[in-house]
C-alpha cells in the first residue's frame, strides 16, 4: 500500500510540466525551480515528500508534495478504508502519508474514531490521542475534511476532570479538559537533567521526538502546565518553550519563561524556529537536525535577553564577531568590540566564549543606540503596470507605539541620511542617527536572502488570470476566504498579492442577513429586483465575460425622486461601500474616468447625470459611445509607460457598467444595443412602501455588507447556474415573437441567469419575487426592441419639425401641393436637407432649433427615412444651384 502511494507521487512529478523533471537513477532532477527558475529541482523517489533546490545560499527553496498536491494527500477514508483486522488503517494512512511519521514507532499511539457533523449528514474519520490514563479524555485530528469546514469548535473532548472540592487545585482546574496538562509520548521518561521542549501540539510533539528529543505538547500557546510539570520540579530540567514562532506564541513563551523561573525557580530557557512554519512542516520537510536546534536555541536566548549588554554578549559569544546591528525592546543599537579583547584573552588564559569572558567583553564592546526604532524588511511590492518597486518594512516603536507597516520607495535605501527622512514621513517620530557603515551592515541582512516579491494591484476586486477575488482586507477564491497574513499581503496558490486601491474601501461586516429582500421588493419593485440582480452579476462579470464575450450595461433613467440614487446607495452599502453613488462623468475628464474604471473588477462603476447639458460637461466632452469597448472588457483607454520607448499599456475592462440619470441615453444604436434598459417612476408608491422605505435605509452597511461575503462564498454554485440557465433563457427569449436581435437577446438571457441565482443568496425570498423579476426583464426586453425600432428623440424631433415646415402655404394657410420649403433633392424617391438653411427656416418660423453637434451624430440613425450620405452635393430645386445636403430615402 505504501509503495503505491509513493509511487503516485513520482508519477505525479514526472508528468507535472511544471517542473519537468528527468529521471536520474533513484532521483528526480534538473526540474525547474518555481522560486529562482533554474533548473535545479530534485527529489527523491524512495521518499518523495520534499523537493528542494540545489541552489541552497542563494535559493533555497524547500516544498513538500502534499501542499503541491493536496488531492493525493486526502480521500483517506475511501483510499484506506478500516477493516475488521485493522481498525486503525485510515489513521495509520493518514499520520503516514499525510503528517509523513514513521508508523513502526508510533502505530500504537493513537487510534481511529468517529466524528459527526454538526448537520448531522454524516460522519467522518478521527486520529485520536488520550490525555489521561482513564483514556476519558482525548484530542483529535479529523481526517480529510479541516476543523473549519466540520465547524469543530474544539480539538479536544471527553468528560471533564472532577478534582475534589477541597483540594488545592480545585478553583482553578477543576471542570476543565485540559487546563494545566500536557501530552507527553508513551514512555518517554523525564529524568534529573534533560531538556525538555514544550510545544503546542501533539502533532509537533511527535515530530521532535522521531529526531531524538525530549517533549511535551501543551494544546494551546496560553496553557501553562502546572500539574503536568511540577512533579518533575528540582530534577534540573531545563525547560525549552518551542511554541510556534509568531505573535502569540512569543508573548506566551515569554510569560511562561518568566513565570518558571521566578515562580518556580526552575531552569527555562527559549527556543525559536525563525521560521512560520511548525515544528511538524519542518519534519517533513527535513530541516530538523543539530544545528538547527542550536541555532533555535541561540535565537531563543537573543530573545530573552534582559538588557542591550546581555543581548550582545550572546550574539558574540555565539558568532565571534566584532561588529552588529542589533535591536532590542524597539530600539536599534551598534555593538563595536574591541579587537584588543582577544588580546587580553590570551593574556590571562581565558577561553573565549565562556562565562569568564564575558566581564572582559563587557570592558571592550561600545554600544550606540542608532535608532529609537526597529525596521524589519518584509517585501518589495512591484507596481501592476509600472514595474515601480518599493520597499515594506514593519516598523517597531521603543516608546510602545503601535507596529505600523510602512512602503518606502527605493531612493529610501540609497543610504542613512534618505533612509531617516523616509522614516520620519512615514513614521511618526521615527528616526535613525546610524552611520554608514550601520545602514550597511541593516542593507545587506535585509537582502541577503531571496527577496519576497509582492505584486501591488491598483484595482480591487477579481483577478482574472489567478480567478481570486482581493480587496484591501480579505480575498476569495473559489468560494473560499483568505486572510491578510501579519506582513499584510495574501499569499495564495504561491501569488504574493495585495491591493493598494486607496478609492475603494470595503467594510468588514456581520453574518448576511437576508430577511430584507422581501421588503426591498415591496420598495423598489421589479426595477428594484432587475438593478439587483445586475448588481449580483456585475460581481462575476469577467466569469460571464469569459464564457459569453461580453456583459451588458445598466441603465437607470427616471426623474427625480423616483428611487434610483436610494436603489444604488442601498446596493452599494450591500458591498461595504458607505456614503457612496458614482461619478458623474460630464464633470470629470476623459483621464479620471478612465481611472475611475481601473479602481474596481467585478464591480459596478456607475455613471451619475452623465446627461446634464452645463458648460462644464460640454468641455469635458463625454460621449457614450467611450464606453463601448468595455462591453467585451476591452481597454477603456491606453497609457504611455514610464520609460524612453513607445510602449503603451491598454488596462483591460473588469468592471461594469451602470448609467443613473434623468433622460434616456441617446447614442449610437451599437451603443444601445449594448444597455438594459429599466425606467423608474413614482407608478409604485403606496403608503405602505412609503413606511417601508426608511427601515431599508437605516440598514447599515455593517449589516448589509455581508451580500457581498455570501455571494462570493457561493461563486461555484452561481457560476454553474449561470451557465446552465443562459441557454434556457436565451431560448425562451428566442420563442417571443417581439424578440430578433441578437445582442439584446443574449444580454437579456444573462442577466435573466443570474436573476434565477438570487435564491442561492436570499434562500427566504419568496418564489413570486423571483417569477416577477423574470418577467420584468423579458418585457424589458422586448420594449429594448420597439426603442431600438423607433428614431432617436432627437431624430424624431428633427423629422417632425421637417413635416410641419416643409410644405409651402398660401397667403390663406393652405398647403400648396408641390411646393417644398426644405427638401432640395430634386428626385422624388430622396430628401436632401442642408442643416444651415434648416436652422434658418426654423428662426424664420419661430421654430425651437435643434442642436446641430448632436443632431449630425445622430441623423445617420434615422429609420423614418433612411440615411443615404451626409454633405453631399445635390443640384437644389429650391436655389437652382449645387448646394451640400443630409440625403435620406423617402421610401
Amino acid at each position: 500500500m505504501a509503495y503505491v502511494h509513493e509511487q503516485e507521487l513520482v508519477n505525479a512529478l514526472i508528468n507535472d510540466q511544471r517542473f519537468a523533471f528527468k529521471e536520474r537513477g533513484q532521483y528526480l532532477q534538473q526540474g525547474i525551480c518555481p522560486s529562482c527558475g533554474k533548473k535545479e529541482l530534485f527529489v527523491s523517489k524512495d521518499k518523495p515528500f520534499v523537493v528542494k533546490c540545489n541552489r541552497l545560499n542563494k535559493c533555497d527553496y524547500s516544498e513538500h508534495t502534499r501542499e503541491i498536491y493536496p488531492e493525493l494527500f486526502n480521500n483517506f477514508e475511501e483510499r484506506f478504508p478500516k477493516t475488521e483486522q485493522n481498525p486503525n488503517a485510515t489513521a495509520i494512512a493518514y499520520m503516514q502519508y499525510n503528517r509523513g511519521f514513521d508508523m513502526t514507532k508510533i502505530a500504537t499511539w493513537f487510534t481511529q474514531e468517529l466524528y459527526q457533523l454538526p448537520d448531522k449528514s454524516r460522519t467522518v474519520p478521527t486520529v485520536r490521542f488520550y490525555i489521561d490514563e482513564q483514556k476519558e479524555r482525548y484530542w483529535e485530528r479529523l481526517i480529510d475534511v479541516t476543523k473549519e469546514q466540520a465547524k469543530q469548535r474544539n480539538n479536544i473532548g471527553g468528560a471533564r476532570k472532577k478534582i475534589p472540592f477541597n483540594h488545592k487545585d480545585y478553583d482553578d482546574y477543576n471542570g476543565t479538559l485540559y487546563k494545566g496538562e500536557w501530552w507527553t509520548p508513551p514512555g518517554q521518561v523525564i529524568e534529573k537533567g534533560d531538556k525538555v521542549f514544550l510545544v503546542e501540539g501533539i502533532f509537533h510533539a511527535i515530530a521532535l521526538h522521531l529526531c531524538g528529543y525530549k517533549v511535551a505538547a501543551i494544546f494551546a500557546a496560553g496553557n501553562f502546565p502546572l500539574l503536568s510539570m511540577r512533579d518533575h520540579f528540582g530534577k534540573q530540567v531545563v525547560w525549552i518553550w518551542s511554541l510556534d514562532d509568531d505573535k502569540a506564541g512569543r508573548g506566551f513563551m515569554t510569560k511562561h519563561h518568566e513565570r518558571l523561573i521566578n515562580q518556580h525557580k526552575e531552569y527555562s530557557a527559549v527556543a525559536l524556529t525563525g521560521t512560520n512554519l511548525d515544528w511538524d512542516d519542518l519534519f517533513r520537510r527535513g530541516l530538523i537536525n543539530e544545528n538547527f536546534m542550536f541555532n533555535a536555541r541561540y535565537r531563543g536566548r537573543m530573545f530573552t535577553a534582559r538588557n542591550i549588554s546581555e543581548k550582545a554578549w550572546t550574539w558574540h559569544k555565539h558568532t565571534k564577531s566584532y561588529y552588529a546591528v542589533l535591536p532590542f525592546q524597539g530600539a536599534l543599537y551598534s555593538i563595536d568590540v574591541n579587537k584588543e579583547l582577544t588580546r587580553d584573552l590570551d593574556s590571562e588564559g581565558i577561553e573565549p566564549g565562556t562565562d569568564a569572558a564575558e566581564p572582559h567583553f563587557q570592558r571592550n564592546v561600545r554600544i550606540t543606540k542608532i535608532g529609537n526604532v526597529v525596521p524589519e524588511f518584509l517585501y518589495c511590492q512591484v507596481a501592476q503596470y509600472t514595474g515601480e518597486i518599493s520597499y515594506d518594512f514593519k516598523i517597531s516603536f521603543a516608546n510602545g507605539s503601535n507596529t505600523t507597516l510602512v512602503s518606502l520607495p527605493g531612493s529610501a535605501v540609497e543610504g542613512p541620511t534618505s533612509f531617516n527622512k523616509a522614516l520620519l514621513s512615514k513614521a511618526a517620530g521615527a528616526n535613525f542617527t546610524g552611520k554608514p557603515r550601520d545602514f550597511n551592515f541593516l542593507a545587506n541582512s535585509w537582502f541577503a536572502k531571496r527577496i519576497e516579491q509582492v505584486e501591488a494591484l491598483s484595482f480591487a476586486g477579481y483577478h482574472k488570470e489567478y480567478g481570486l477575488y482581493i480587496y484591501k482586507d480579505f480575498a476569495y477564491k473559489n468560494g473560499k476566504r483568505f486572510e491578510l497574513n501579519e506582513h499584510g499581503f495574501f499569499n495564495i496558490d504561491k501569488h504574493s498579492l495585495k491591493s493598494v486601491s486607496g478609492s475603494i474601501i470595503v467594510e468588514e461586516s456581520d453574518d448576511f442577513n437576508c430577511a430584507w429582500i422581501k421588503d426591498y421588493h415591496t420598495v423598489t419593485g421589479n426595477n428594484g429586483m432587475l438593478v439587483l440582480s445586475f448588481w449580483l452579476g456585475s460581481l462575476f462579470a469577467e466569469q460571464i465575460r469569459e464564457l459569453y464575450a461580453s456583459w451588458p450595461f445598466l441603465e437607470m433613467s427616471g426623474e427625480p425622486g423616483t428611487g434610483k440614487s436610494t436603489v444604488i446607495e442601498f446596493l452599494w452599502r450591500c458591498c461595504g461601500r458607505s456614503n457612496y453613488e458614482g461619478i458623474d462623468p460630464s464633470k470629470s475628464t476623459f483621464a479620471a474616468r478612465a481611472r475611475a474604471m481601473m479602481q474596481v473588477s467585478n464591480l459596478p462603476v456607475v455613471l451619475i447625470e452623465g446627461d446634464r447639458d452645463d458648460e462644464k460637461g460640454k468641455r469635458a466632452g463625454f460621449d457614450y459611445d467611450e464606453l463601448k469597448t468595455a462591453f467585451n472588457g476591452r481597454a477603456v483607454r491606453s497609457m504611455g509607460v514610464m520609460n524612453r520607448g513607445s510602449e503603451t499599456e491598454e488596462p483591460p475592462f473588469r468592471a461594469s457598467i451602470v448609467l443613473a440619470q434623468n433622460a434616456p441615453v441617446e447614442a449610437s444604436p451599437a451603443m444601445m444595443e449594448r444597455i438594459i434598459h429599466v425606467h423608474f417612476t413614482k407608478a409604485h408608491f403606496t403608503p405602505a412602501t412609503t413606511a417601508l422605505a426608511p427601515k431599508l435605509n437605516q440598514l447599515s452597511t455593517k449589516e448589509l455588507g455581508g451580500f457581498l461575503h455570501r455571494a462570493l462564498t457561493l461563486e461555484p454554485q452561481i457560476m454553474e447556474t449561470i451557465k446552465k440557465r443562459v441557454p434556457e433563457a436565451e431560448a425562451a427569449l428566442w420563442a417571443n415573437p417581439h424578440c430578433s436581435n441578437n445582442r439584446l437577446i443574449k444580454n437579456h438571457a444573462q442577466l435573466m441567469a443570474v436573476a434565477m441565482c438570487l435564491p442561492l443568496v436570499f434562500p427566504t425570498m419568496p418564489p413570486y419575487v423571483l417569477e416577477q423579476t423574470i418577467q420584468h426583464i423579458e418585457e424589458r426586453c422586448v420594449k429594448r426592441h420597439q426603442d431600438l425600432n423607433a428614431d432617436l428623440p432627437l431624430v424624431a424631433k428633427f423629422w417632425e419639425t421637417y413635416e410641419l415646415l416643409n410644405e409651402v402655404e398660401n397667403h390663406q394657410g393652405q398647403q400648396m401641393l408641390g411646393k417644398e420649403r426644405l427638401n432640395h433633392a430634386s428626385n422624388d424617391n430622396e430628401i436632401a436637407i442642408n442643416i444651415t438653411h434648416f436652422n434658418q427656416v426654423c428662426a424664420e418660423h419661430r421654430v425651437e432649433q435643434l442642436p446641430s453637434k448632436e443632431l449630425k451624430k445622430q441623423l445617420t440613425t434615422s429609420k423614418q427615412f433612411a440615411f443615404v450620405a451626409q454633405n453631399k452635393t445635390v443640384k437644389s430645386k429650391l436655389l437652382n444651384k449645387s448646394i451640400r445636403c443630409w440625403v435620406f430615402n423617402k421610401k
